[in-house]
């Protein structure tokens, strides 16, 4: 093709093409409504999936928290390993975490200097 159209041809597979994709129900609608995320659930979601390293961060420290008290509790060896794995995981998490904030932040500081 070099920008002079369609023949008819082609014209007449890509409209059989096209009246099989819509008879397609839900690829029809999803279609449809891919750029609007009205429903809350699909906000949080990309929300989410965006602050995914927080979450992660979040809910490891949280993790971490319950089997500290845990094993202060019962003294089981089983409880303070998991305790110390799940605390190093944390804290990979959170160096990530502040490794890209600070590439972030030396990014805008050389697009100012420009």
């Amino acid at each position: 093709m070099d920008g002079t159209g369609f023949t008819d041809r082609e014209r007449r597979i890509l409209d059989e093409i096209e009246t099989g994709l819509r008879e397609d129900a839900l690829l029809d609608r999803q279609l449809r409504t891919m750029g609007q995320t009205s429903a809350p659930l699909n906000q949080l979601r990309s929300a989410l999936h965006r602050r995914r390293l927080a979450v992660a961060g979040w809910t490891l420290a949280a993790v971490s928290l319950v089997l500290l008290v845990f094993a202060v509790q019962t003294s089981a060896p089983a409880l303070i390993w998991a305790f110390a794995a799940a605390y190093t995981l944390t804290l990979l998490c959170v160096l990530r975490g502040v490794i890209l904030w600070s590439r972030r932040i030396s990014a805008r500081a050389r697009a100012r200097r420009r």
